[in-house]
């Protein structure tokens, strides 16, 4: 399957999966009264409120720390930067979305988590996978068997694959030549993390993370700070621009509103909602005075997610840096070829404007022949052709402007196809406007300087370790409820094989692969959501008429009977 085939089921993966994942936000929102509000000053309490008698080893406070990191990553920034290098400021608007209508999902999940099935009192079932599969009902524990299946998988594809892409793509941008140095490091200490002991380390490990995600945030305020009022003229930009389109500046030739949206699906979505199934583990591992409590915590990451990735976008689209062409490369495969260059949204969707035919390119150039290549929403300035660091000899195959077959200089001289890896091989140099991570090391440098962008580049690589210890105590908590402990912890490596993987550059499309699992895991997540909506409402205590559930003692609201535990072994 190409890489545009991909892409397309890609948008249909996450379509479903946003559209599910709405369902189940507005089920819970209603059935849990408007939690994203009314339950905040809750979720702050929670994080002071530590019982050293309750079953679990670390503190709600730690869970809360962790959960973020293992949901931020990396591929949160750099997914946030290539959503904004495709929409513009109207991608920030999504961010509030998806993170506001999808935090009651997490505390859904943690209430789960950290209870038992109908009849089976005594304990948590320390995952959302773990809980559904001792369901009475055949169809939840069918989604349940999904789960147990797609964590590991989404642990090891999407972790590794798109969080391991973003630490490359950042690594490189932001100190050039060191992306394989610190991949590996981020890989190899990460899988350290992973598999250290829960109970001592994990409140050094929440530590860390705070630090990282206050470090990452302050770095975003030191580049917002640069241009202030234009930053925060990003807000009216991006209510405007989801509704009525973003209009071309610069060099970035506009956006309509259904790309905003499926570049915000794309690229902002997956790194929040892929922690389904996986976060709900660590607030089933906090010693929380009350599930209640511990829930309403549970709201505080993906909000975190939201003002950390709102103020990074608002700092991006103050240097204006999405909109300004920079020295870059790019694959011929991402590119496309035109007659005629295009300035606005109208004129890079005429069809005529898109060439057909062949083109014979000779040491880097097009000669006497005069094409226009383009990314995705503007022209590439002076573009020359390169293989391998030298210039390019080869000929194209062009239909509506999309490279189809590369043909290069066999051993007679003769023009013999290339193989399909050319795709990826073959790049056009020029000035063009920066994606992703060339476009967040672009901002950071711009209106911070190169002190900024270093501490950013520590935040994320940090963060992105600590991922790989958040997703590998998911997904060991996940196959214990089936699997000896013995056995599952060493599964909590998975995350850093993947992204080991991702970094040695073996699997091309390993990000995307992973991004279609991770679809997979929303869509499984949400529908588990959404059927046990009213039992959720009702373990904690916000239904008149609870379900016949059994929740344990902790499960009970605030201000009810407190009953001594004994600690989890």
């Amino acid at each position: 399957m190409s890489a545009d085939e991909l892409t397309e089921l890609l948008t249909v993966l996450w379509t479903l999966g946003a559209a599910l994942a709405g369902l189940a936000a507005l089920a819970l929102t209603v059935r849990l009264k408007l939690p994203q509000v009314l339950q905040l000053p809750a979720a702050f309490r929670a994080l002071r409120e530590d019982d050293p008698g309750a079953a679990g080893t670390v503190h709600p406070a730690t869970s809360v720390a962790l959960s973020a990191a293992s949901s931020y990553g990396a591929a949160a920034a750099v997914g946030a930067a290539t959503a904004i290098a495709l929409g513009g400021p109207g991608a920030i608007a999504w961010v509030w979305i998806f993170s506001f209508f999808l935090a009651p999902l997490r505390m859904g999940e943690a209430v789960l988590a950290r209870t038992a099935p109908a009849g089976q009192a005594g304990g948590s079932t320390g995952s959302l996978a773990g809980r559904l599969l001792g369901d009475s009902t055949p169809a939840l524990r069918i989604l349940g068997w999904a789960l147990f299946a797609l964590v590991p998988l989404a642990a090891f594809a999407f972790y590794g694959g798109t969080h391991g892409g973003a630490v490359m793509d950042a690594a490189e941008q932001l100190l050039p030549g060191s992306a394989m140095v610190l991949g590996a490091a981020v890989a190899g200490v990460g899988g350290a993390l992973a598999l250290l002991p829960t109970k001592r380390f994990a409140s050094l490990l929440g530590w860390i993370a705070a630090v990282a995600l206050i470090a990452l945030l302050g770095a975003a305020l030191v580049t917002l700070f640069s241009d202030l009022g234009r930053g925060f003229g990003g807000l009216g930009r991006a209510l405007d621009d989801v509704i009525y389109d973003m209009p071309s500046v610069g060099a970035f030739s506009g956006a309509l509103a259904g790309e905003i949206a499926i570049a915000a699906m794309l690229h902002l979505l997956p790194p929040l909602a892929a922690g389904g199934g996986v976060e709900g583990s660590w607030h089933a591992e906090a010693q929380a005075k009350t599930t209640k409590a511990q829930a309403s915590a549970a709201l505080l990451g993906a909000l975190t997610y939201g003002l950390l990735t709102t103020v990074l976008g608002l700092a991006l689209v103050a240097t204006n840096a999405f909109a300004r062409p920079v020295e870059g490369s790019r694959s011929v495969g991402e590119i496309r070829l035109y007659d005629a260059a295009f300035e606005t949204v109208s004129q890079r969707d005429e069809e005529s404007r898109r060439f057909n035919g062949i083109i014979r390119v000779i040491d880097g150039a097009t000669g006497v022949v005069t094409i226009y290549a383009g990314t995705e929403r503007g022209m590439i300035r002076a573009p020359h052709f390169e293989e391998n660091g030298e210039p390019a000899n080869v000929m194209f195959r062009v239909r509506e402007g999309r490279i189809i077959e590369i043909q290069r200089p066999g051993t007679l001289g003769a023009l013999e196809v290339a193989e399909p890896e050319a795709m990826q091989t073959v790049h056009v140099q020029g000035e063009m406007l920066p994606m992703g991570g060339q476009l967040l090391a672009a901002g950071v440098t711009r209106g911070g300087g190169s002190v900024t962008s270093r501490v950013a580049l520590a935040a994320l690589l940090l963060l992105a370790a600590l991922g790989i210890a958040g997703w590998g105590f998911g997904v060991r908590r996940t196959l214990s409820s089936r699997l000896p402990d013995a056995q599952a912890r060493f599964t909590a490596a998975l995350p850093a094989l993947g992204l080991g993987l991702a970094v040695s550059g073996t699997l091309e499309s390993f990000s995307l692969v992973g991004s279609a699992i991770a679809a997979l895991l929303t869509i499984v997540t949400s529908l588990a959501l959404i059927a046990k909506s009213a039992e959720i409402a009702g373990l904690l205590g916000l239904r008149k008429t609870a379900p016949a559930a059994s929740a344990p003692a902790e499960a009970e609201p605030e201000g009810g009977p407190k009953k001594k535990r004994k600690k989890r072994k």
